[in-house]
């Protein structure tokens, strides 16, 4: 691993989970679910980036009010690389690659350095209760924003 902290790289986008199981879903279980992934909803998606790297398009996610994103490491390949960040409201940054781990497909890049904070979203670190068909969502836009 190259620079990153393990707990960073466990959920990649990973904005809100529930432990409610979809085999056992009634109709108030999603409605609780629905109503939790609308609470945080607004704020996740201010946190989504696209990005530009060596040609391709990929997306991130802002983790830190300091300008961390995390994204997938084949998106960056190497540390020190030149990232085009594109926020939802359209701006355009240039980050960098800090670092990555080839064996979860995560990497880190950094933003420059905001005249205030960036908006971000926490990740959910905790993975110990975590069992297959938990409730989560995830967001992005590898092609770009479409409105």
């Amino acid at each position: 691993m190259t620079g990153l902290p393990r707990q960073l790289v466990l959920l990649t986008c990973v904005v809100a989970m529930s432990t409610l199981r979809a085999r056992e879903s009634t109709l108030e279980d999603l409605l609780s679910v629905q109503r939790q992934v609308q609470s945080v909803l607004d704020q996740a998606r201010k946190a989504v980036v696209a990005l530009e790297c060596g040609g391709g398009t990929a997306s991130g996610v802002i983790v830190s009010p300091q300008g961390l994103v995390l994204t997938a490491a084949h998106v960056t390949n190497t540390p020190g690389r030149k990232v085009k960040v594109t926020l939802q409201n359209g701006k355009t940054v240039e980050a960098e690659s800090l670092g990555l781990d080839t064996a979860t497909d995560a990497a880190m890049l950094q933003l420059p350095v905001p005249a205030k904070a960036w908006p971000f979203t926490t990740i959910n670190r905790e993975v110990r209760g975590l069992r297959l068909g938990d409730w989560c969502f995830a967001l992005g836009h590898p092609g770009g924003w479409d409105g």
